[in-house]
């Protein structure tokens, strides 16, 4: 499963997405903590994030994943089997695209309280200079977090 969480700092337009893999029981395998510069509009952060997240998956092995959003309408949006036409459509169109070349990768809505890792994540990482990676380990930076996260 991984969970998508994106935080955006109006002053810099400086976005931190955060990105979290679990397995079936919760446990955290992997996370992803990148910074992206430039963006304000909040379902085009959402759909980078979705983006990343398929990336890192692919990028790690993971070829059987759960991706989660608290975004309905990018949700919607790529569960949609027509071409995307909307302003996100392009982003939709690769997440579509990458989705693919998996075993198996399956979107769903969740509430943004469900994964406070994700979004911890993603607010550090407005202060990283590059992306962070973190397999088979919890970046120290969230480790309280982790206890207290709702799966």
């Amino acid at each position: 499963m991984g969970t998508t969480s994106p935080r955006l700092v109006q002053k810099t337009n400086t976005v931190g997405i955060g990105v979290v893999v679990r397995d079936s029981q919760g446990w955290v395998l992997a996370a992803l903590s990148e910074k992206v510069e430039g963006v304000q509009d909040a379902e085009v952060i959402e759909a980078l994030a979705i983006r990343q997240a398929i990336k890192f998956a692919i990028e790690t092995s993971f070829s059987c994943v759960i991706i989660e959003s608290d975004s309905l309408s990018v949700i919607k949006a790529i569960q949609d089997f027509s071409e995307s036409t909307c302003d996100i459509g392009h982003i939709i169109d690769d997440v579509k695209h990458l989705s693919m070349t998996m075993k198996s990768c399956k979107f769903h809505h969740t509430k943004r309280e469900a994964n406070k890792f994700a979004h911890t994540l993603a607010c550090k990482a407005i202060h990283f200079d590059t992306e962070m990676a973190w397999l088979q380990e919890i970046p120290p930076c969230v480790s309280v977090v982790i206890r207290n996260d709702v799966v």
